[in-house]
């Protein structure tokens, strides 16, 4: 056998770990130069959290009031699987008992996390090579969109899981289609803090989970391949959950507990839903929803137009049965 047939399963293996496009974000920039960047991407809604906050809005429900009321009456010197159970979703529910003021530090908190968000996607577009202008006209499309402003300022929980999943989701693509393994990991750990910041985190990760087969087949990879990359993206959501499943199953009785409330059907909520697109937040989900397939078959990314369709699905079954808030009314001022 010659030397160089020997030396092929090496060198695929080598190929298979090294990254095609940069997985870490810029260096050479200083510390200070990035946190300045995100405060300053974060004041725009700064303001607008400040505008509500001076507006009264704040007088009246919100999601950020509905999680901040919950949060507030929660035993914090309770440490059993019950307790486990009604903390869901940690991350937030920590957060929100911590953050000062209420609903309006949670505001505040959402203002300054899109600053994060958005720095994170102009990072990302320049490991990818993106021009400056397509980097701009990207994240301004997405800071000017009223439902990212609507979310940050009044919908913490399910920002930061959106949030969380728009940055696993991009790691799954350069794991899947690029081979970045770091990448891989990532997308799992970002994918299981998503379901751990709100219920409809769940729904994302059942979402990356059925992509990341279908983004590794369109690469003309093997069955098996797929199936490993699933494992991976999902294997930290199932650990964080199972764990919780176990406790509940041995202490009471039933594995479900965590979901008890939580997952129901109502046939109101499909009314409910139906009467949506007579709004302008429905027109607005629509058109934003559009605009993503526009931009996927101009790029020439069909693949994503599915994906988007696959997410869209898993929205509306979400919130079908309860894991998607539903959207507070109008509400005057």
């Amino acid at each position: 056998m010659s030397a160089e047939v020997q030396e092929r399963p090496a060198r695929r293996i080598a190929e298979a770990h090294v990254p095609r496009l940069g997985g870490a974000p810029d260096r050479d920039v200083p510390p200070a130069k990035r946190l300045a960047a995100r405060l300053a991407l974060s004041l725009p809604f700064v303001i607008v959290a400040a505008l509500v906050v001076t507006s009264g809005r704040l007088m009246t429900a919100t999601p950020n009031d509905t999680f901040a009321l919950r949060a507030s009456g929660i035993a914090w010197d309770r440490a059993d699987p019950a307790w486990v159970a009604q903390l869901y979703p940690p991350i937030t529910t920590v957060v929100a008992a911590l953050v000062p003021g209420g609903e309006l530090g949670m505001t505040v908190v959402g203002a300054l996390v899109t600053g994060f968000l958005l720095h994170a996607l102009i990072e990302g577009m320049r490991r990818r090579g993106a021009a400056v202008s397509t980097t701009i006209l990207f994240t301004v499309a997405l800071a000017a969109n009223p439902l990212f402003a609507f979310a940050a300022t009044e919908n913490l929980p399910a920002f930061i899981g959106i949030g969380l999943f728009g940055l696993g989701f991009a790691d799954l693509v350069r794991f899947t289609v690029h081979r970045d393994t770091q990448s891989g990991f990532r997308a799992g750990i970002l994918l299981m803090l998503a379901a751990l910041s709100d219920p409809s985190g769940i729904v994302y990760v059942v979402v990356a989970t059925l992509a990341a087969p279908l983004l590794s087949s369109g690469r003309g990879t093997r069955v098996a391949r797929g199936s490993s990359n699933t494992l991976v993206v999902l294997f930290p959501s199932l650990c964080a959950f199972g764990i919780v499943f176990l406790l509940d199953w041995v202490f009471l009785g039933t594995p479900t507990a965590l979901f008890a409330g939580m997952v129901e059907w109502d046939p109101a909520r499909l009314v409910i839903f139906s009467s949506i697109f007579a709004t302008p937040l429905g027109w607005l989900w629509l058109a934003s929803m559009g605009g993503t397939w526009v931009i996927a078959l101009v790029t020439n990314r069909p693949g994503a137009v599915v994906l988007t369709a696959m997410l869209f699905a898993a929205e509306v079954v979400g919130y079908l049965f309860g894991l998607v808030p539903v959207t507070p009314p109008a509400r005057s001022t």
